[in-house]
């Protein structure tokens, strides 16, 4: 990694901070990633691709997204065609990304952009809140990296850089609120490289002030960094680490149909894995409960799991108990239950956790 070294003195107020933007943009003009949505020195960004790369990066790692944002690219390479897609194409695209409230978001912001704004993206933040899906980090992101325009992007990666740089002491809720107000600093008012800037910060949190072994030998700012890593680690450690998540209990289902097919059901639209094609699965209980198995399925007895997985959600891990079943055909099937191909269910676009009870079942 190359690493330009700019002479500077540890400096306060107005003068750290022009010291401070002048050493990250060298430094990220040597050594800036290549991701597909990012555009040349010289280019113009596309709006498009700003913003549906920063809806897929919410919450989720760099390396997870590139083949997503590839795929919906070259499916649908611009808002027109997004908001024309199917919304269950695109809930079956984004299967294993995660969070699917922002796949069915990303589509409803489409199709507001494409059919109520002529395809165009608005570049104040206020107006861009205004659609689903884009609060107050994305909007501040889109406007910087797509327009050009100054804005104060503050992702993990920006409050753990202002946290160190800052020498900033105090619990988790502190210092969020705290390097978010120092970071103003160093965005606000700054219209000579803005999207170049947010992108510069994001990378040098990635790739060099990471959270845990941060390689300050190798980070332009070394200099103007108020605080020794360990310091900050032992001051934040126990603030930021995170609880215990509580374990969920349910039941899932594998219904083989006639013809080779199987049950699957279209979540509701709202809640957890909202819009998904999953299998039958019962209500998620606190462990030590236990479910009830859906009244239009039969359970042959004894009553014992084929086996069960377990899989781990933001807030809470659930373990799924597998049963064979069959359907009562004296009853209609509920709405939203349908009947896949057996040979389709690697395909139809399972969230994660369906795909680990496909795996499962498969090995039988």
């Amino acid at each position: 990694m190359k690493n330009p070294r700019i002479r500077v003195k540890k400096h306060s107020g107005s003068d750290k901070v022009h010291a401070f933007r002048e050493a990250l943009l060298a430094w990220y003009d040597e050594n800036r990633r290549n991701l597909p949505w990012r555009y040349d020195p010289g280019e113009v960004a596309d709006p498009y691709s700003v913003w549906l790369s920063e809806i897929m990066l919410q919450q989720t790692t760099v390396a997870a997204v590139i083949p997503y944002f590839l795929k919906f690219s070259a499916l649908w390479p611009n808002v027109f065609a997004l908001a024309a897609a199917d919304i269950n194409d695109v809930m079956r695209e984004w299967a294993g990304l995660g969070y699917y409230a922002r796949a069915r978001n990303l589509h409803k912001c489409a199709q507001v952009v494409a059919y109520e704004r002529g395809g165009v993206f608005p570049e104040d933040q206020n107006e861009l809140m205004t659609l689903p899906g884009i609060g107050e980090y994305t909007s501040a992101a889109i406007r910087t990296i797509a327009f050009g325009k100054s804005a104060t992007v503050v992702d993990g990666n920006v409050e753990r850089v202002m946290v160190r740089v800052q020498g900033l002491k105090g619990d988790l809720k502190t210092l969020k609120k705290e390097s978010k107000i120092h970071a103003g600093a160093y965005f606000e008012g700054f219209e000579q490289r803005p999207g170049d800037l947010a992108q510069a910060f994001m990378d040098l949190g990635a790739t060099v002030c990471t959270p845990k072994t941060p390689r300050c030998a190798e980070c332009p700012l070394e200099i103007l960094c108020l605080t020794a890593y360990p310091q900050v680690r032992a001051k934040t450690s126990k603030s930021s680490k995170a609880s215990t998540k509580p374990l969920k209990k349910g039941y899932v289902y594998w219904v083989d149909r006639e013809k080779g097919n199987i049950l699957a059901h279209r979540r509701p639209p709202d809640g957890l894995l909202g819009g998904m094609l999953s299998l039958p699965t019962t209500e998620w209980v606190c462990d030590g409960q236990d479910p009830k198995h859906l009244p239009f399925l039969l359970v042959p007895e004894p009553l014992s799991p084929q086996g069960e997985i377990r899989h781990s959600f933001t807030h809470f891990e659930i373990r799924l108990l597998i049963f064979k079943a069959k359907v009562d055909h004296t009853q209609s099937l509920p709405e939203g239950y349908i009947e896949l191909p057996v040979a389709s269910y690697q395909t139809v676009g399972f969230p994660s956790l369906f795909k680990k009870v496909v795996a499962y079942i498969s090995r039988f």
